[in-house]
């Protein structure tokens, strides 16, 4: 891999651990800060609520504006967009001041991801794209896990507004090294903004983010997720009309003429419901029915991160061996397995068997996602890479709050079905099925992916001419 593009990929790697660590890290930290602030601690997730929100909803555009400004202008601006708003929440002395910091963050956040993966792939071809992923896609898998393990180490040790600041060298070295390695792609045929497009787009997301979370009322006033669900899904029948008649469409559905894209990712979506919850549910299992507390637990979670590093190493070798559906296939099977064995570790008193677990699962999982993200950009045409990525973006973030939103709900209605007043370990088992059984669905969307699909054989020429 030539070294511009290694450098890039390190520099992106570097953007998915940011933004993804500042998507989990402050579940940790929410009591402290509750108790800082003097405010009511379940307040204060909706500053995950919030930056989920704006994440989503704005990386649609993040294609468009490449285009329209140049992939390396924007990139850079967003970064020093995101470590200034990293300053601010830090300093925040309320909920107002700090629910705007982190509002803008993740508008930050939602131009950082896609473009920089946006770049990757162009500047790595089809040659390179497989090793150029692997080292862009593992990061965020790294922060997703290793979020709690910080969270924890910054509370017990540090001060919680540490957990904002630790984000300056990093984004001012992804800052500095982007404006020197990254290539400024920027169309030449100007692109109207599909205004109407975004605002349905938009408001799909906003009404489904709401919806998730609502969803532990469903036993109760379950109209209020229902009705935004119902939203939701109107707002994106009107987009799909819309989007078919647009001549310049925020995300053209062309898309989904690609066989690989569209399997990829209608697999995905299933596959983060069952897997992406981990982050969330685990923790609470290692605290609640072992009572754990939580630096060992942060400790514990920190096993994920060392499996999602160690699948990197062979990541590569085994998608150019067998190719993505030979990878996915075996893979998710085995991920749905660990996935549904997560909700017994409560009955073992080892701490080396649960980190086994949860070592092997940040593994596998890094694995799946890795091969699962590459194969939906492996044959798709360069016309709709940009939106291709933007569209990838989406799904991902949406399909992560709904993870969470759906694991939430699940042990919600267990505790109403048992009127236990805390959470108990049976509860997990019965989480853990619901999960793996999520998990488990997408070997039918991977079974159709082409055989030859990642494979040394591909042929790059056919590619290159499309």
């Amino acid at each position: 891999m030539p070294h511009r593009l290694r450098m890039t990929t390190v520099i992106v790697g570097m953007t998915l651990l940011l933004v993804q660590l500042d998507a989990t890290v402050l579940g940790v930290a929410i009591p402290t800060i509750a108790h800082d602030l003097k405010i009511n601690p379940l307040s204060l997730h909706m500053t995950i609520s919030l930056y989920q929100l704006t994440l989503a909803v704005f990386i649609p555009i993040s294609g468009w504006a490449a285009d329209r400004f140049g992939s390396k202008r924007l990139f850079v601006g967003a970064a020093l967009l995101f470590m200034s708003m990293s300053v601010a929440c830090a300093l925040s002395s309320n909920l107002t001041h700090l629910l705007i910091a982190r509002a803008i963050q993740g508008f930050a956040g939602a131009f950082l991801m896609p473009i920089g993966r946006l770049t990757v792939i162009r500047m790595a071809g089809t040659k390179n794209l497989v090793q150029a992923m692997v080292w862009v896609v593992t990061p965020a898998a790294f922060g997703i896990a290793f979020g709690p393990f910080l969270g924890g180490i910054i509370v017990h040790y540090l001060n919680w507004r540490w957990i904002f600041l630790i984000n300056v060298p990093v984004c001012v070295a992804v800052g500095a090294m982007s404006s020197f390695y990254f290539r400024n792609y920027r169309r030449k045929n100007k692109v109207p903004f599909d205004f109407p497009g975004f605002i349905l787009l938009g408001s799909t997301a906003a009404s489904l983010l709401a919806g998730i979370a609502n969803l532990t009322k469903i036993t109760g006033d379950a109209f209020i997720p229902l009705g935004l669900f119902a939203a939701s899904l109107s707002f994106a029948l009107v987009f799909i009309w819309h989007a078919r008649r647009a001549r310049h469409p925020v995300i053209d559905l062309k898309l989904f003429a690609n066989l690989s894209y569209r399997v990829s990712t209608y697999a995905t979506v299933p596959l983060r419901i069952g897997v992406a919850s981990f982050a969330f549910v685990m923790p609470l299992m290692l605290q609640i029915p072992m009572g754990l507390d939580s630096l060992t637990t942060g400790l514990l979670m920190g096993a994920a991160a060392i499996g999602a590093l160690l699948s990197r190493v062979v990541a590569h070798r085994l998608i150019k061996t067998f190719g993505f559906r030979g990878v996915l296939l075996p893979c998710t099977i085995v991920l749905s397995v660990l996935t549904l064995a997560v909700g017994f570790v409560w009955l073992t008193k080892s701490l080396a068997a649960v980190a086994l677990l949860i070592l092997l699962t940040g593994f596998t999982r890094s694995l799946v996602f890795t091969s699962a993200n590459t194969a939906s950009y492996a044959d798709l045409t360069r016309c709709l890479v940009n939106q291709g990525v933007s569209f990838a973006g989406l799904v991902q973030q949406l399909s992560i709050s709904l993870a969470v939103g759906f694991a939430a709900a699940v042990l919600h209605v267990r505790q109403n079905i048992t009127e236990e007043p805390m959470l108990t370990g049976p509860d997990f088992i019965w989480l853990s099925v619901c999960t793996g059984l999520f998990a488990l669905l997408p070997v039918l969307f991977f079974w159709f992916l082409p055989a030859n699909l990642g494979k040394n054989k591909v042929d790059e020429q056919a590619h290159l001419h499309q």
